[in-house]
């Protein structure tokens, strides 16, 4: 315990305490924080299965469950490039609005993921980038994004009041700066 010369027993336990709490941060530092694991966006294929089910009409573990309508909600899943879930589609249910996709988008990430940037330069999608630490922690080779879309083969402009289909993947750019456009 540090005790100053000319220190009274209340500046004794203030001197203790300040001591512990640097004892504690110090021990603390060298020390790794336990990262969430990743079961959306960026789980590996057995974290992804584990919190998956495969799609009665999934070909080779690229379509899980729930359904919406008569498609699987998770669509695509790619594995064949990466070891990690960074390339799949979600199905909305009809009228579902931007701020639902958002909400729905957001889920797929550890808690804390937000859209920092949205680019509606294009009639025909909404493009968003995601930021989640633990996720760029994971995959640090772009940053994540979605590409929104409206009802298929009704109109080819996006409506922020009906958005049916996301693409989840990442940039390109790992500044995350060039977002891209329409596939």
């Amino acid at each position: 315990m540090l005790t100053w010369a000319f220190g009274g027993r209340g500046q004794r336990v203030v001197a203790a305490a300040s001591c512990l709490a640097i004892s504690l941060l110090v021990a603390g530092c060298g020390k790794e924080r336990p990262q969430p694991e990743l079961t959306g966006f960026g789980a590996t294929r057995a974290a992804w299965d584990a919190h998956h089910e495969a799609a009665p009409s999934g070909v080779d573990g690229s379509r899980y469950l729930p359904m919406v309508g008569d498609k699987a909600r998770y669509d695509f899943v790619f594995w064949e490039l990466d070891p990690r879930a960074v390339d799949y589609g979600l199905h909305f249910a009809p009228g579902t609005t931007f701020e639902q996709a958002q909400t729905q988008l957001l889920a797929e990430f550890p808690p804390g993921a937000t859209v920092d940037r949205v680019d509606g330069e294009s009639p025909r999608c909404l493009v968003l980038r995601i930021r989640s630490a633990p996720v760029e922690r994971a995959i640090p080779t772009g940053i994540p994004m979605a590409v929104l879309f409206g009802p298929e083969g009704v109109d080819p402009k996006v409506s922020r009041a009906d958005i049916r289909f996301a693409l989840l993947g990442t940039t390109l750019d790992a500044a995350g700066e060039d977002l891209g456009g329409c596939p």
